[in-house]
């Protein structure tokens, strides 16, 4: 019984996604995908909050940048949609005290992960 519930667990995470998180110092940067856009996403904390910046582009395309400033507890979403029906995919930039988490959802085969800056 116990050798099948963990096979069921390793499938079911798996398919899931999981979410890990890896602490960053300010200004480091972390890799990012949201549909078809690649990119990278840092903070820096300033007297008004942690500026938060994405750059994201299409492999032949030019680049869009976004910037927030976040306060404690406050996040911001960017988000691709997809088909109808379906769940868009995005990044969310959370501010926590003094930390700032990205979250990406997974597309169809790609994992969750969440880096700590």
């Amino acid at each position: 019984m116990t050798r099948l519930t963990l096979s069921l667990a390793a499938i079911f995470a798996a398919l899931a996604g999981t979410a890990t998180a890896e602490p960053l110092a300010p200004a480091a940067g972390r890799s990012l995908r949201l549909g078809d856009l690649e990119g990278v996403a840092y903070y820096t904390a300033e007297p008004a909050g942690h500026r938060v910046v994405v750059t994201l582009a299409e492999p032949s395309g030019r680049p869009v940048r976004v910037e927030a400033v976040l306060a404690p507890d406050q996040a911001v979403t960017l988000s691709v949609p997809r088909e109808p029906g379906a769940a868009p995919v995005s990044v969310v930039l959370r501010r926590s005290g003094d930390a700032v988490t990205v979250t990406d959802t997974a597309e169809p085969g790609r994992r969750e992960a969440a880096a700590r800056f």
